[in-house]
């Protein structure tokens, strides 16, 4: 990959993560964060310099930067940072897949359609337009978690603010520490958790035939990374690997898993776009973590 070609990430590091940086592990990883996003929103002309310069502004510092790229929910932080620049069709996407869903994200605050419909206006000025000339609030999206879990709290903020104005006018005040409380509680959607403990086991059987479908090699890089703790460097140097070729070969696997579990739940069950969204987001989310357990078993 030609240095030219992801200028808009390197601008955007620090001194010292540039001076570290290993252009063939770093330029694996872009790739892979590209085409899995691509995948996503194929419709959406991202540019693809836009879409790094995101990458490079939200990389946490404590993490090296291919870890860091690795670690993106990579199609919903390309969405966001679609939204936020405007790109035709992203936010007719956002809205199909996020704001459409406004009445079930807040049904823990209330369950009236005038204030879904309001929260649903509220959120579309702030999250793709901005307030007062300001920036959309969308840009603020780090692409750490699941963009689903973002809307879902700040649709109940919005909610929640419009409730109490109801009720102050009604002269019945909600204390301010309900916010909090009720966000909260929205984090732990009853429907929600409903839906990911119906389909825990399908989801790991899923991620267990993605697993056994890989190449030995591609099993048991993922074995010592996430079982074993070993770096890419000590990867590296145990299958006699140039450290770039190591690591790409491990971010190549884990994505060679996440898209075949995020296939195999789309064919074998039969689930509402909303509730299909809210698997793929826990796939995404927890992958690291589902598969260590997975790995410890077999």
């Amino acid at each position: 990959m030609s240095r030219s070609r992801w200028t808009a990430f390197l601008e955007r590091l620090a001194d010292a993560q540039r001076a570290a940086l290993d252009d063939d592990s770093i330029g694996a990883a872009l790739d892979v964060a590209l085409d899995v996003a691509r995948a996503e929103w194929p419709g959406l002309p991202l540019a693809d310099d836009t879409f790094f310069a995101a990458l490079a502004r939200h990389l946490p510092a404590e993490l090296s930067c291919v870890e860091g790229v690795a670690g993106y929910n990579a199609p919903d932080l390309f969405l966001a940072t679609a939204c936020a620049g405007r790109v035709p069709g992203a936010a007719e996407a956002f809205s199909a897949r996020y704001l459409h869903n406004v009445p079930a994200l807040i049904r823990g605050v209330t369950t009236d359609p005038a204030i879904a419909d309001e929260v649903r206006q509220v959120l579309g000025e702030k999250l793709l337009v901005g307030v007062a000339g300001g920036a959309p609030r969308i840009s603020d999206y780090a692409g750490r978690g699941a963009l689903l879990n973002w809307v879902r709290v700040a649709a109940t903020r919005a909610a929640l603010d419009l409730v109490r104005a109801n009720a102050a006018r009604a002269g019945d005040a909600r204390e301010p520490e309900a916010i909090d409380e009720a966000v909260a509680a929205s984090a732990r959607d009853p429907e929600l958790d409903f839906i990911r403990g119906r389909y825990r086991d399908d989801f790991k059987r899923a991620m267990e035939d993605a697993l056994r479908a890989l190449p030995i090699e591609q099993r048991n890089l993922l074995r010592m990374h996430l079982l074993e703790g070993l770096s890419i460097d000590e990867i590296g140097a145990l299958f006699r690997l140039h450290r770039a070729t190591a690591a790409r070969r491990l971010v190549t696997a884990r994505a060679a898993v996440l898209d075949g579990t995020r296939a195999l739940l789309r064919e074998r069950l039969r689930l509402s776009p909303s509730e299909f969204d809210s698997i793929a987001d826990q796939v995404r989310s927890q992958l690291d973590l589902s598969l260590s357990g997975i790995l410890k078993e077999n």
